[in-house]
């Protein structure tokens, strides 16, 4: 096990200038210091330039690429990043300061490893809901298959290992961690911290609250892929998993549901028993 390696804090950004500097912040007030923190902006139109000159930090490698979405812009990342062991983390999310101090710990010499933590959902500064695994009642692989959501935020990995293995498909414009998590699903050595360190923001023009409210297409129930996953594909996933777990289910949940039953029968009875069997939700 190793506890002091360096470490590249990877964050990408496209048009968030209204939230990143908590983010950035929550970063800074860590109690790990042996990182460097990338912030690539993937051709924002609004004062990221500004915001970042403006904390002056030492820490802090700012970069820029023409917009070609995050995909690229974590690619891009995983390349020039500094260190090979990369935690990522969102743009609009909040780390609570001993995040990377108890994931650096979890390391071991398997350039495999890929760690993550529980998170809880925010709004207005108000908790909505819970992302909470709780691995030892069921098995990890599966909840990761079926329920899917690793909050990305939360993540440390070798970037050698997700870049050997193809990296981020940049033909997706959503979904693009939870496709990378199915394609090393049997590969990679997945470590759960059965803990909150990660509060995510949710905001109504995000990038996964954008994609859940794309059309919903036929999808089958898969298992292990090795090959990249199409758009199209990930459709039914991502707007399951947003609806589930960003939304509390109200009177619409019915149509939804019937809905996609005219789809998948099998997929919405998986999905809805992990919805009934897994969320907590709190006031």
């Amino acid at each position: 096990m190793l506890d002091n390696i360096p470490i590249t804090v990877l964050i990408t950004v496209y048009n968030c200038s209204n939230y990143i500097k908590s983010s950035i912040t929550s970063i800074l007030n860590q109690s790990y210091k042996n990182y460097e923190l990338l912030i690539i902006d993937d051709g924002s139109e609004d004062d990221i330039d500004g915001i970042i000159k403006s904390i002056n930090n030492d820490k802090i490698r700012f970069l820029r690429q023409k917009h070609k979405g995050r995909s690229a812009a974590l690619n891009y990342g995983l390349n020039v990043a500094k260190y090979d062991w990369v935690a990522l983390m969102d743009a609009d999310d909040i780390a609570v300061p001993e995040r990377l101090e108890k994931e650096v710990k979890l390391i071991n010499i398997k350039d495999n490893d890929i760690i993550f933590s529980d998170s809880a959902y925010f709004r207005n500064k108000k908790i909505k809901f819970l992302n909470v695994i709780n691995t030892d009642k069921e098995d990890l692989i599966r909840k990761i298959e079926f329920r899917g959501h690793i909050c990305n935020s939360s993540v440390l990995y070798n970037r050698n290992y997700i870049l050997a293995n193809g990296g981020y498909n940049e033909n997706l414009n959503h979904s693009e961690d939870f496709e990378l998590w199915l394609r090393l699903l049997h590969k990679a050595n997945f470590i759960h911290l059965n803990e909150i360190l990660i509060f995510m923001r949710i905001r109504d023009h995000s990038l996964s609250t954008k994609a859940a409210e794309g059309s919903i297409k036929k999808v089958s129930v898969f298992s292990g892929i090795n090959e990249p996953m199409s758009e199209k594909s990930l459709g039914l996933l991502n707007s399951f998993r947003e609806y589930f777990y960003r939304r509390k289910i109200k009177l619409k949940v019915k149509y939804f549901l019937w809905k996609i039953w005219h789809y998948n029968k099998h997929l919405i009875l998986t999905k809805k028993l992990e919805y009934l069997d897994r969320i907590r939700l709190v006031s």
